[in-house]
């Protein structure tokens, strides 16, 4: 099933503001918990924290003071702590081992709580306030994983500022120990792992990475510069491979950055929530891969980072529906980690917020798109189910992700090629469908040229190519070649054909950059296996039971087949001409009056003694069924002579039945102008039904109708066989034989000599086959065998 993508493009800027305020997307509401009497500016920065019991708490800052809010019951959350303390816009907390450490940017240092008597209460302990690193305010704090507290926007603008600090935290919570500081830069956020610092140095719009191992003295690796030149925080992939950044400002992007090699710090990706150029990200984190991110006005995001290349909004909600655009109203802070799941936000007028969020991964399409000699293709526009989603860059890549799960249509196009089709490109999430089209220039052309044996061209040759790219149909021109100029690349199953020579039909042909003409040489004799229009007509009165070139869908009399299931042959193609062709009761499309199928004109003067071979169908059932398939050969002078009359008195009904008519028995064949099968039905409730398929001329009998006798000079046994085949030679004046299947294909070739030889026909399916035994003085002698 096809999914047409809907996108949200062209919508004015409140008639969008109100339909991602109204719709979260993969986000539910909990709760909302509201200080009582608190107005703007109320709630900044939040974290989690776990108490012995497995009780949730949301640690929130408030712009005068600290809370401790209870998640017990998430849809009620309840207050049960809070403390005043200096006023501040500003404020960010972060928990170790049961105690919580808040700093902001009016004054009073490092202020700690131990949160080890919850639920029963929270103690103050008090404020570190620093010595050989004096502390009285800062922006905001991180912790490691071995509770080493680093300490950013110490005393900012202040002179004497000791920058960033770095304090253990782990040996005596309640009293940090200074270990060093990083004054280089004004840090004004920053993440750490493995010793390893990445901080977001704001009024230098660099993402810095410091090696921290001796706290003493810091080491920079390495930095980069960030899309909007204000780099607010960063937050490190779980693998350690890749750093996220969040840039303060209007329309800002968070940016993925490949930091494998600090040196050499690489942007993988870069997005916006919903897409909107006027809204101001403030701090993102990492959770299994995805990004949590507070946005002001726009609420909180959730992005699929599993490819840190290909960056895909998959969840959001807005916190903020009264304020809109590049103001700093609205979302602070957001934290993912809770073990229920649950994430909590902080909203500066709307408080609190328990979320749900459902983590939907994306599915992504990576290509490469190039030309025949491998140059990129820039520019080229990627359709899925025609409506536009990316467009290829300089170096011919397109890196495209989305909520999509389905199968789509995926079409590319780019100035000067021909368009390419992918159909059914199946996307699913967490997957990524690898692509490398080869777009053809739009002068190439595939070439298709027809000679005989002497290289002589065949005019007026149809073809069929047949792949996953669809069918395409043609006739050669009159110097026998056909150029093709909209075929994709791909295989192709290609049938040859045109009456007076035989049919070609090749398994898989090939249109690359590497392959441009193909050459086929046809060998003369009249052969149709009806998979092309050849010229064969048809005529009569009949109207839904007349003739046709189809591929039989078989349909039943009662339990009796009365029209085929499937052609003659097992190979080269699956069509044959049918009467009455269509599903339904046997009685619906049979044939009820008169119908005449006519072969195009003969040219028997290269034969001595040609026989018409094909198969026959035959089905007559109902009330005094007494109908027939009447096959009269015409002649030049238009006189009609009946070759054969078929009845359920002379045939095997509901099969395939193969003929071999001596055209000589009935008339010169060079006085053979064409063949007429007629159908007609006498009495109307008969059913009637027809079938011919595999067509040729043969020279001599082709399957050897005539029995073999004693006085032969060989013998064939046994027969019908199962795996080998005996021939016994009375005489040494045999040469070679040659195996055919029923449809002239040669199988086996093998030199004979006098006596016994034996022959496998393991690897032959069952069916009718010809023996021919070729004689030292050029007479050719043959026999029906069946394998079972």
């Amino acid at each position: 099933m096809h999914h047409t993508l809907r996108l949200f493009i062209g919508l004015s800027f409140f008639l969008s503001t109100a339909i991602l305020s109204a719709q979260p997307l993969n986000i539910d509401s909990v709760s909302n918990f509201k200080f009582s009497g608190s107005i703007y500016p109320n709630t900044n920065e939040v974290w989690g924290h776990v108490d012995t019991s497995g009780n949730e708490y949301a640690l929130v800052g408030r712009e005068n003071g600290f809370s401790v809010i209870s998640l017990a019951d998430p849809s009620n959350p309840q207050l049960v702590y809070s403390d005043t303390s200096s006023a501040s816009l500003w404020r960010d907390l972060k928990s170790w081992k049961g105690y919580a450490y808040v700093v902001n940017e009016s004054s009073g240092g490092l202020e700690i709580y131990d949160l080890n008597a919850l639920p029963d209460s929270v103690r103050k302990v008090g404020a570190f306030v620093g010595s050989n690193f004096p502390l009285i305010r800062a922006h905001n704090l991180y912790i490691d994983s071995s509770g080493v507290a680093y300490i950013f926007g110490s005393n900012n603008q202040l002179p004497n500022s000791s920058g960033t600090i770095f304090l253990d935290v782990d040996t005596d919570p309640e009293s940090p120990i200074e270990l060093g500081n990083y004054d280089s830069l004004y840090l004004h956020d920053g993440y750490v792992r493995d010793d390893t610092l990445y901080g977001s140095a704001v009024f230098d719009g660099t993402l810095l990475i410091i090696d921290v191992s001796d706290k003493q003295n810091p080491v920079l690796l390495g930095s980069v510069s960030t899309p909007s030149s204000f780099t607010h925080n960063v937050w490190l992939s779980d693998d350690g491979n890749t750093a996220f950044t969040t840039d303060e400002v209007s329309g800002a992007f968070i940016t993925a950055y490949d930091v494998t090699d600090p040196s050499r710090i690489t942007e993988l990706d870069r997005i916006r929530t919903r897409d909107r150029t006027n809204i101001i990200p403030h701090n993102t984190h990492v959770f299994n891969d995805f990004l949590v991110t507070s946005y002001y006005t726009a609420g909180l995001s959730i992005i699929d980072a599993s490819k840190p290349n290909i960056l895909v909004e998959t969840g959001y909600f807005d916190t903020s529906p009264n304020f809109n655009g590049g103001t700093f109203n609205g979302n602070w802070g957001a934290y993912p980690f809770l073990p229920s799941g649950l994430i909590l936000a902080t909203d500066m007028e709307e408080g609190l917020f328990v979320l749900r969020p459902n983590y939907k991964r994306a599915s992504f399409l990576e290509m490469l798109v190039r030309d025949c000699d491998g140059n990129a293709i820039s520019g080229a526009k990627i359709f899925l189910d025609n409506d536009s989603v990316a467009v290829s860059n300089l170096a011919g890549r397109v890196a495209y992700g989305s909520l999509l799960d389905g199968t789509y249509d995926l079409r590319i196009e780019a100035a000067g090629y021909y368009s390419e089709l992918i159909q059914d490109l199946e996307l699913r999430p967490g997957l990524t469908a690898n692509l490398t089209p080869t777009l053809r220039d739009s002068s190439s052309r595939f070439k298709l040229v027809f000679a005989d044996d002497q290289q002589n061209p065949i005019p007026s040759v149809s073809y069929s190519l047949r792949g996953e790219n669809g069918i395409f149909n043609g006739v050669a021109a009159q110097n026998g070649q056909a150029d093709i100029n909209d075929l994709p690349f791909g295989d192709y199953e290609l049938y040859l054909g045109k009456w007076g020579y035989k049919n070609v039909c090749i398994d898989q042909t090939t249109y690359s950059c590497a392959t441009d003409t193909d050459l086929y040489l046809l060998e003369e004799g009249a052969e149709d296996n009806f998979e092309l229009d050849l010229g064969w007509t048809v005529s009569g009165n009949e109207t839904d039971g007349r003739w046709s070139r189809v591929k039989p869908l078989g349909v039943f009399d009662g339990t009796e087949l009365s029209n085929p299931g499937v052609d003659a042959l097992d190979r080269c193609g699956g069509r044959a001409f049918i009467t009455g062709n269509g599903l339904g009761n046997a009685d619906r499309f049979d044939v009820d009056s008169l119908t005449v199928l006519s072969s195009p004109s003969f040219d028997l003067s290269g034969y001595i003694d040609p026989y018409l071979v094909f198969y026959t169908w035959f089905y007559n059932g109902g009330t005094q069924a007494n109908d027939r398939i009447q096959v009269s050969l015409i002649d030049t002078a238009g006189q009609s002579t009946t070759a054969l009359s078929i009845r359920a008195t002379n045939t095997m009904m509901s099969n395939w039945v193969i003929q071999d008519l001596r055209v000589s028995r009935y008339l010169d064949p060079l006085a053979l102008d064409r063949i007429e099968i007629r159908v007609e039905d006498r009495s109307v409730s008969n059913i009637l039904e027809a079938g011919l398929d595999g067509f040729f001329v043969s020279e001599g009998s082709f399957i050897g109708l005539e029995e073999l006798d004693e006085e032969k000079a060989f013998l064939v046994y046994p027969n019908p066989v199962g795996e080998l085949l005996n021939v016994q030679l009375r005489t040494d004046q045999f040469l070679s034989a040659e195996l055919y299947d029923i449809s002239g294909r040669k199988l086996v070739v093998a030199p004979l000599k006098q006596g016994t030889q034996h022959f496998d026909l393991s690897p032959f399916p069952s069916g009718i086959y010809v023996l021919r035994m070729i004689r030292k003085d050029g007479v050719i002698e043959q026999s029906k065998v069946i394998k079972q």
